[in-house]
């Protein structure tokens, strides 16, 4: 299934289990009044659980609500920004896709979350 190469909004039903099998266990990242710049090496599922999220992608505002969630290709440069607290879970693919990357330090997160 072609996902395009921008970030957009997705159901539920159109995450075929093949390809949600690609994807990494989800994770959980608290945000706090922040913007975590940086370039995308891996296709992000998130989540937002809790208060409002904001993903910056060629100056265009994805804004997710609790309950709402979105797919966000690979090789975009994006930011994860919130004004207050917020909650998000996200899954990403390739599973080893830090690994492949050479990444070692992602700023804002925690390297053992890594």
């Amino acid at each position: 299934m072609d996902y395009g190469d921008k970030p957009a909004a997705a159901k539920r039903s159109l995450l075929t289990p093949p390809r949600w099998s690609l994807f990494a266990p989800p994770l959980t990242n608290f945000l706090n009044n922040v913007s975590v710049p940086w370039k995308l090496t891996c296709d992000e599922l998130i989540y937002c659980h809790q208060g409002t999220f904001r993903l910056m992608c060629d100056g265009e505002a994805y804004v997710l609500n609790p309950g709402d969630m979105m797919l966000v290709p690979k090789d975009n440069e994006i930011a994860y920004e919130a004004d207050g607290k917020c909650v998000i879970f996200y899954a990403a693919s390739p599973v080893d896709r830090k690994q492949r990357a050479g990444i070692t330090e992602v700023p804002g997160i925690d390297p053992e979350d890594m």
